[in-house]
């Protein structure tokens, strides 16, 4: 059985433990409404790296992207899936680069 090292508990899991998590996070965030909530969603599944939040699936077959569009989301700027600016319906902004979560458009032209 392969393994890594999980937030939870800090804990060796299983390859289908990380991806059951990964998976996990992202139907949490299909139903987040606010940057808040998606930060807070993702700190309670993965350790922050070094933005506010991680997002360690960013490997897997579904996307923060996709979660957050789902979830009624716009993306103002991207350079795909692995680096972009997410609005909330409210109209607060995040930027995600490669896993990293960060409050605002902090992006670099």
């Amino acid at each position: 059985m392969t393994t890594t090292r999980g937030h939870r508990g800090g804990n060796a899991v299983s390859n289908n433990d990380f991806w059951a998590n990964v998976n996990a996070s992202l139907d949490a965030i299909e139903r987040a409404r606010t940057v808040d909530e998606v930060i807070n969603i993702l700190n309670s599944y993965f350790a922050p790296s070094s933005g506010e939040a991680f997002f360690a699936g960013s490997g897997g077959d579904r996307q923060l992207m996709e979660a957050l569009l789902e979830a009624g989301w716009t993306i103002p700027w991207d350079q795909g899936d692995i680096y972009f600016v997410a609005r909330d319906p409210s109209g607060n902004l995040l930027t995600y680069t490669e896993g990293d979560v960060d409050r605002g458009d902090t992006h670099i032209e």
